[in-house]
């Protein structure tokens, strides 16, 4: 349930820029919690993230390819 709710929440960044990703995203209004510094490449922001579920902390990886900060 959780996992849905994360993916539906993250499809309005689908089409935005690297930096509107970056300054409208907040993982901790979401419940979630940042384990590493954002990782930018060329195509992709990976963002590392922990969720504590049923007393176990859970480590995800989130990849989003927004467009390029040029478009």
């Amino acid at each position: 349930m959780k996992q849905e709710k994360l993916d539906q929440s993250l499809q309005q960044y689908i089409g935005q820029s690297v930096i509107q990703v970056q300054q409208q995203l907040n993982l901790t209004q979401m419940g979630y919690r940042q384990a590493a510094a954002t990782v930018q490449t060329k195509n992709t922001l990976t963002y590392t993230i922990l969720h504590n579920m049923y007393g176990f902390i859970i480590c995800m990886f989130l990849l989003i390819r927004p467009i390029s900060a040029q478009a």
